[in-house]
């Protein structure tokens, strides 16, 4: 999910839940505990949370990330490190390249990148490349079916500040989890300024939306929507979930964020 528009406006506009929380970093810990050995790892996508996690328990980790621009940022932000090796590609692509390599890999966000005729491929790729007792580490997003509507958003930012913090919430709430979704069946962000057009809110919860945009600009796509789930895209074929851990009441993609540790069926 960060990945296309932290390249485009930079790091620090992007905060939790769209980045790794504590709670994630937490729980990936815990996932990698279970490891019988920990020699080779995959992050998907240059997230520099899981770069900094991993480089000090494994002997190799490849990153694969279709953006070199984005790679160079993330090292800017946690240096290098000898034991990483970046490839520059497509998931879809590069994945069929390790069969049965990995005994982690690391995944935040990242199906909601894939086109929903791809997503089976991509969740069978996901499987075949972990080693026998590996794991994958998965935070997935999925829009809850009680959608934000516009009086909702006028009530919630009613008093919301113009900051960052609150202009993540916005994000959260507006753009990913919106009344926009059922119409569009993907999120679509220009849509989603679009419906946000019609509310006809106070200045300050204006302001709020125009700093949205620098978390999450217009002209984006991802591929979420209601009825197209990753279980019903084959998931559940191609990985077995261990543990299912919701994301917290108190967080503003509470109901519509799982973490998951997952083992191949294959």
């Amino acid at each position: 999910m960060t990945e296309t528009w932290e390249r485009m406006v930079g790091w620090n506009f992007v905060l939790p839940p769209n980045r790794p929380s504590e709670l994630n970093i937490a729980l990936l810990l815990q996932t990698i505990s279970l490891l019988p050995q920990k020699r080779k790892a995959c992050i998907l996508g240059s997230t520099p949370e899981y770069r900094q996690v991993l480089r000090n328990g494994f002997d190799f980790v490849t990153i694969v990330d279709k953006s070199q621009e984005f790679c160079d940022l993330s090292t800017s932000i946690v240096g290098s490190s000898k034991n990483e090796t970046i490839v520059i590609g497509d998931w879809l692509e590069v994945l069929g390249d390790y069969p049965r390599q990995f005994d982690l890999i690391v995944s935040h966000y990242t199906h909601g990148n894939i086109p929903f005729p791809q997503r089976k491929k991509f969740f069978d790729l996901l499987a075949g490349s972990l080693n026998q007792d590996g794991l994958l580490f998965d935070c997935v997003f999925q829009p809850k079916r009680a959608l934000c509507d516009l009086k909702y958003i006028e009530l919630y930012f009613s008093r919301a500040l113009p900051n960052i913090r609150w202009a993540n919430d916005m994000n959260c709430l507006a753009i990913f989890q919106g009344e926009h979704i059922a119409e569009h069946g993907v999120i679509d962000t220009s849509a989603a300024y679009e419906w946000l057009q019609a509310g006809r809110f106070s200045s300050h919860v204006e302001n709020v939306i125009a700093l949205a945009k620098l978390v999450t600009p217009p002209g984006l796509i991802w591929h979420y929507s209601l009825d197209q789930t990753p279980a019903h895209l084959g998931y559940m074929d191609a990985l077995d979930v261990l543990v299912s851990f919701p994301e917290p009441a108190d967080s503003v993609f509470s109901g519509s964020v799982q973490h998951l540790t997952c083992r191949s069926r294959n």
